[in-house]
C-alpha cells in the first residue's frame, strides 16, 4: 500500500497535519486511518493506476487546495532496504539517541488501533508495517519548501488541521512511523549540510 507525501518546511519549521482523534463515526479504536490522534504529513495512499506524482497532485487537491507548489524533491524510500540506512544515519546525527525519538521499536508489536482498517487483527510488527506499507512501489515523499503565508486563505479538508511545528518539536512528536522515519532521515540530511544545528 504505498504512499504519496509532502514533506514542507519553513525554514527550520515543518508542516505536519492534524490527524483526528475525536470523531464519532467511528467506534474507539475502529478508526480507518493509521495512528488518530498524532500527526502526520499530508499526502494519501497511491491509488490503482496512479502514479506517485499523480497521487500526490490529486492528494494536495483534496486535502490543501488552492496551494500551489514550488520544485520539488522526489524521494522513495523501500523500507524493508533502507530502514537500517535511515536509522544509522539518524543515530549518528542524533548523537546515538534515535532510539527514544522514534517512539516505537522496529520489532514491537504494533498497536490496533492505529493501524487503520487494512491491517487491523493482523498482529504485525513496527517492521512489518513498514515493509508492508512501502511494498514494490515504496513509500513516496515529495519535499518542497514554501512560504507559510502561501497557506493563508487554504482550508484543510481532512484531518483536524495543520500546524508549523520548530524540527527540535517536531523530532519528539509521535508520527505515524514512516512518517517519522522520512522526517528523521530529512533532518539528518539538513544537518549533515549545514542548514540546521541540532540543540
Amino acid at each position: 500500500m504505498p504512499y504519496a507525501n509532502l514533506i514542507a518546511t519553513a525554514d527550520k519549521n515543518y508542516l505536519l497535519q492534524i490527524r483526528q482523534v475525536n470523531n464519532p463515526q467511528f467506534s474507539p479504536g475502529q478508526y480507518p486511518y493509521v495512528f488518530p490522534g498524532n500527526c502526520s504529513f499530508f499526502g494519501g495512499e497511491i491509488n490503482p493506476g496512479e502514479t506517485a506524482s499523480e497521487s500526490f497532485t490529486r492528494e494536495m487537491r483534496e486535502e490543501l487546495p488552492g496551494l500551489i507548489f514550488p520544485s520539488m524533491n522526489h524521494r522513495v524510500y523501500h523500507w524493508k532496504e533502507d530502514i537500517p540506512r535511515v536509522m544509522d544515519r539518524a543515530n549518528a546525527v542524533f548523537n546515538g539517541n534515535l532510539e527514544h525519538l522514534l517512539g516505537f521499536a522496529l520489532d514491537q508489536p504494533f498497536p490496533d488501533s492505529g493501524a487503520g482498517k487494512k491491517y487491523r487483527g493482523q498482529g504485525l510488527t513496527y517492521r512489518e508495517w513498514l515493509h508492508v506499507m512501502s511494498d514494490a512501489a515504496g513509500d513516496n515523499y515529495f519535499v518542497a519548501r514554501i512560504d507559510p503565508a502561501a497557506l493563508l486563505g487554504v482550508q484543510d479538508q481532512e484531518g483536524g488541521g495543520h500546524v508549523w511545528v520548530p524540527y527540535f518539536v517536531a523530532q519528539c512528536l509521535v508520527m505515524s512511523p514512516s512518517d517519522k522515519l522520512a522526517f528523521l532521515d530529512d533532518i539528518s540530511g539538513r544537518v549533515e549540510q549545514g542548514e540546521i544545528a541540532l540543540i
